[in-house]
């Protein structure tokens, strides 16, 4: 692709603006996908705590009408 856009904007100065515009999209669509990947990353993590301590909870002898509703 990048070589037909080359061949095609014969000139180097403009070849060279679209490549480094293009380059630098690509990184920021990058970096925000990795920053909702850690995000999401994270609020797995909440989620697993949470559930691991009603789980304790419950097997600490917590009652369990307390602990399905959270469950669910």
């Amino acid at each position: 692709m990048l070589g037909a856009l080359r061949d095609r904007l014969m000139d180097p100065g403009l070849f060279k603006a679209f490549t480094e515009a293009f380059v630098l999209e690509c990184n920021r669509l990058q970096s925000e996908a990795s920053a909702g990947r850690n995000a999401k990353r994270q609020e797995l993590e909440k989620v697993e705590r949470r559930i691991a301590k009603l789980i304790d909870a419950r097997a600490d002898g917590a009652p369990v009408a307390g602990i399905k509703g959270r469950l669910a």
